[in-house]
């Protein structure tokens, strides 16, 4: 190689060797350093989704409590003046009853004697407000309020000779129930083959209560002797006198409109065990 060209390489590289250690040797500037700031994480919007109303709601039937007044037939009368417990859901079934229950607790050497129907005076408007049943602003079904005044006035009478109260008893109501129906066309006063104790009561028009029909067989006490335990000639007793079996611890009743409405009403009440045993006294223990 021509030594001229070896000179001016070395030169060359030289230079570049001066020219980068100068360029290392100046001070580099340093990064400023930021103030740090909190991290900031917006909340996530609502899912509405799980926000949504799970509530449950009342269908038409909900608290409906259907009390189909089951009966036994206690022959202690019926007072046609009753009112029937007037169901909608089963107004004008004519489809038969259930069979009642066989009374296990019956004597079977005994019988039971039904009074004849009892019959309301129209004349006597709301003979029931004696009891002086109020409503309760606690229930608004109507079914539950007909059986709170059921045994309203039951209780009421069986307090007043010291007796223990009845309770309300669901088959009882139910066979009372079916029973009227079968009465809903002919409207007829005729006491079910039941092994129940049963009153019934027809009254004209529709708007006799349960504390109506109580009060006629309740009133029955003026024509009954609890001395003698006889009823006076040509008088009917045998309402009243179921009404105070003391041996009865369970009732169910319904209320039924005929289907001809100028026919009026019918109410019946079931009681287990039955009451009305001949020459008896119903204010003691049977068993």
């Amino acid at each position: 190689m021509h030594p001229f060209i070896i000179v001016i390489s070395l030169c060359t590289i030289f230079l570049l060797f001066v020219s980068a250690t100068n360029v290392s040797a100046q001070p580099q500037p340093q990064p400023q350093l930021q103030p740090s700031t909190p991290s900031i994480t917006s909340p996530s919007p609502p899912n509405k989704n799980l926000h949504a109303h799970v509530g449950g709601h009342h269908g038409p039937n909900a608290g409906h409590h259907r009390r189909r007044r089951g009966g036994h037939r206690h022959r202690g009368g019926h007072h046609r003046r009753g009112g029937h417990h007037r169901m909608p859901t089963t107004r004008g079934q004519t489809q038969n009853p259930p069979l009642p229950p066989t009374n296990q607790n019956q004597n079977l050497n005994q019988t039971t004697h039904d009074a004849p129907p009892c019959l309301g005076n129209e004349n006597n408007a709301n003979p029931g407000k004696v009891f002086g049943y109020v409503p309760r602003s606690d229930i608004s079904d109507k079914n539950t309020l007909l059986m709170d005044e059921f045994l309203h006035a039951h209780n009421w009478v069986r307090r007043k000779y010291n007796l223990p109260p009845l309770t309300w008893d669901a088959k009882l109501a139910s066979f009372s129930s079916s029973y009227l129906m079968l009465r809903y066309n002919d409207c007829k006063m005729i006491h079910s083959s039941s092994d129940y104790g049963e009153n019934l009561f027809w009254g004209k028009k529709l708007h006799w209560t349960p504390s109506d029909a109580i009060y006629y067989w309740y009133n029955e006490n003026n024509w009954y002797d609890l001395n003698t335990l006889k009823c006076l000639p040509n008088k009917i007793c045998g309402h009243f006198t179921q009404l105070v079996w003391k041996d009865s611890v369970r009732v169910g009743c319904a209320l039924q409109h005929c289907n001809d409405r100028s026919l009026g009403m019918l109410i019946a009440c079931e009681y287990d065990p039955p009451g009305n045993y001949p020459n008896e006294n119903p204010l003691v223990q049977h068993n």
